[in-house]
């Protein structure tokens, strides 16, 4: 994310926030941006799919008809059944393709939510993370010239950074022992309810999409799977931003 001026103000105190709480404003604003992209980029797809279905069918039809022209009639009946069940098929597969990428898209959105929000927790209240670190190890070199809170800062730091690197559902775990519990959240008229399991679920599906693809995969509900998505990572933002008590006009949850 590039780098940007956002006054942040806290909820209980009139003076700014510290730049560290820029992310969950930055992180906001990729959110949005990221699941528009989404909504656009199915309904290109969308729009264009009858399109180049009949385009497809169209150049098929042409070569039959060069290639059967001294055939019986009925065998280019039969011939032309194939290529409109083959364009049928492709279009599927397109359709299919287009649902997975879409899924992949939405998924990395929340990863990344969590890792900033997880960062976020840690420079509100570094205090509360301690329990993380007290069995850690440190060479003589890190602890000289530093005092207790600069150390746990700078394990902090490593610690939230090491952390995009592990799984989602690890990551989720933590904001949410962090943050919970929340105020209630509505998304679009409804109070929206964390379920962990659905979340666990896509994530696993996700890595089937990209570790193993395959022919005929089917997402019967790909339109609830990215509104669950674009909900689960305002509700992280939102949860975050009443833990620790920040505001600021250009956060407009539960949209």
């Amino acid at each position: 994310m590039g780098a940007v001026s956002v006054r942040l103000m806290r909820a209980d105190a009139p003076e700014v926030v510290p730049e560290e709480f820029e992310p969950l404003v930055l992180a906001f604003l990729a959110c949005r941006t990221g699941f528009w992209r989404i909504k656009f980029f199915r309904e290109v797809a969308m729009a264009g799919r009858n399109v180049a279905g009949q385009d497809m069918f169209n150049r098929h039809y042409e070569r039959l008809l060069e290639l059967a022209k001294n055939d019986p009639p009925e065998v280019l009946q039969r011939s032309a059944g194939l290529v409109s069940q083959m364009t049928v098929s492709a279009i599927t597969e397109a359709q299919a393709t287009i649902d997975a990428a879409s899924l992949v898209f939405a998924h990395s959105i929340l990863d990344d939510v969590v890792s900033e929000c997880c960062g976020i927790s840690f420079r509100a209240a570094p205090v509360e993370w301690e329990a993380t670190f007290e069995q850690r190890k440190v060479s003589l070199s890190q602890v000289k010239g530093q005092t207790y809170d600069s150390l746990l800062l700078s394990l902090g730091e490593q610690h939230v950074e090491n952390l995009k690197r592990e799984p989602l559902m690890k990551r989720l775990d933590i904001i949410n022992s962090k943050c919970q519990p929340a105020p209630p959240f509505i998304w679009k008229g409804q109070q929206y309810a964390y379920d962990r399991d659905r979340v666990e679920e896509l994530d696993t599906r996700r890595h089937q999409i990209i570790h193993h693809p395959a022919v005929g995969q089917k997402f019967p509900d790909v339109e609830g799977d990215i509104s669950f998505l674009h909900a689960t990572s305002q509700f992280i933002m939102w949860m975050t931003s009443q833990r620790y008590s920040i505001t600021d006009q250009l956060l407009r949850f539960g949209a």
